[in-house]
């Protein structure tokens, strides 16, 4: 795993966009290395799925909702429009404020 400096500390947080088996497997990984790790779905069983898969992560149904992040991921079903979607409302919602993310694709 690359690391991602933020200053002179290694960046530690992380926002999954899709909370199903992909970001469940991501975030999982990303808690065992200390990561705080955040999840961004609509449905409501993926959340809790997610919260119960990834010990000490949280969930929210809304990305406006998230806080701050040093690496935004998404992992939302394989549909083009989908993850045209979900990537534009990452870029923008990554630009605001003052957050330090960076966008890879899953």
């Amino acid at each position: 795993m690359t690391d991602v400096r933020e200053g002179d500390s290694m960046a530690k947080r992380i926002i999954i966009v899709g909370a199903g088996t992909m970001g469940q497997s991501i975030g999982r990984l990303f808690g065992q290395h200390g990561w705080t790790v955040q999840a961004v779905d609509p449905t409501e069983a993926a959340r809790d799925g997610f919260l119960a898969t990834v010990p000490g992560s949280s969930a929210t149904a809304a990305l406006e909702d998230a806080g701050q992040v040093d690496v935004a991921l998404e992992c939302v079903p394989e549909n083009l429009a989908l993850k045209r979607k979900v990537l534009a409302a990452l870029e923008g919602w990554c630009q605001r404020g003052r957050r330090s993310c960076r966008t890879p694709l899953a």
